[in-house]
C-alpha cells in the first residue's frame, strides 16, 4: 500500500511533468513564430529550449531540422531528422524532409530513396511524389518526374507547384504545348505564380520558333 508521502510525491511529479509539457508547447510555438518572420536562428533557440522540456517533441525537431537546412547547416538538419526516425522510423514527413536535405547538396539519388522511403510509407504522401519529382527533374530524367507529379496531382489537384513542374518536364522534353497547359493550370490555381509566368512565355516563344 502507498503511504500519503508516496501520493503526495506522484502528485508533485505529475504536476511538474504537466508544467514542463506547457512549457514546451510554449516554446515550440515562439519558434513557429520567429520562423513567420525568417528569423531561424532565435527560432532554433526556442526549438532547442523546447526540446530541453520534452526531448521528444517530434514537431520542434521537425521545424528545427527545416531552419538548418534554410540555414545550410545540412548535417544539424540530417542530426534532427535522425532523431525523429530513431523514434518514429515510420515517419514519412521525416524521410521526406531528409531527401529535401540531400537535395539542397545536389545528392540527389541519395534524396530519391528518402523519397521512396516516405512514399512507400504513405503511398497518398503528395509531398514525397512532387519531391521525388524535382530531384529526377535535377538528374534530366524529365518522363520519370512527370510521373510523379502526375501521381502528386491525383492526391493534390490544385497544386500550382507541382503543375509547374509537369510543365517544366515537357519544356524540357521539346513537348511546348503540353508545357504551356499545364502552366496555365498553374496560373488558374495561382495568377501571379512567378515561374509559371517565366516558364510559359519561354515555352510560348519556342512555339513561336525563339
Amino acid at each position: 500500500m502507498s503511504s500519503i508521502g508516496d501520493v503526495f510525491r506522484r502528485m508533485f511529479s505529475a504536476g511538474r511533468a504537466e508544467v514542463y509539457c506547457q512549457e514546451a508547447k510554449r516554446l515550440h510555438n515562439k519558434g513557429c513564430d520567429l520562423d513567420s518572420e525568417g528569423r531561424y536562428e532565435e527560432a532554433i533557440q526556442c526549438y532547442d529550449l523546447a526540446l530541453e522540456k520534452e526531448p521528444h517533441l517530434i514537431r520542434s525537431l521537425i521545424n528545427k531540422g527545416a531552419d538548418h537546412r534554410l540555414l545550410g547547416q545540412y548535417e544539424q538538419a540530417m542530426n534532427c531528422y535522425d532523431r525523429i526516425l530513431e523514434i518514429e522510423p515510420r515517419n514519412a514527413p521525416c524521410w521526406a524532409n531528409k531527401g529535401n536535405v540531400y537535395d539542397s547538396q545536389s545528392r540527389c539519388e541519395e534524396a530519391i530513396r528518402c523519397f521512396d522511403k516516405a512514399i512507400e510509407i504513405d503511398p497518398r504522401y503528395a509531398d514525397g511524389w512532387y519531391n521525388k519529382g524535382r530531384s529526377l527533374k535535377s538528374l534530366g530524367r524529365h518522363q520519370e518526374a512527370i510521373d510523379c507529379y502526375d501521381k502528386a496531382l491525383k492526391i493534390r489537384p490544385r497544386d500550382a507547384d507541382t503543375w509547374t513542374g509537369k510543365g517544366t518536364g515537357f519544356y524540357h522534353l521539346g513537348r511546348y504545348r503540353d508545357a504551356i497547359a499545364c502552366y496555365r493550370k498553374a496560373l488558374d490555381i495561382d495568377p501571379s505564380h512567378r515561374v509559371a509566368l517565366k516558364n510559359k512565355a519561354l515555352a510560348e516563344k519556342k512555339l513561336r520558333g525563339g
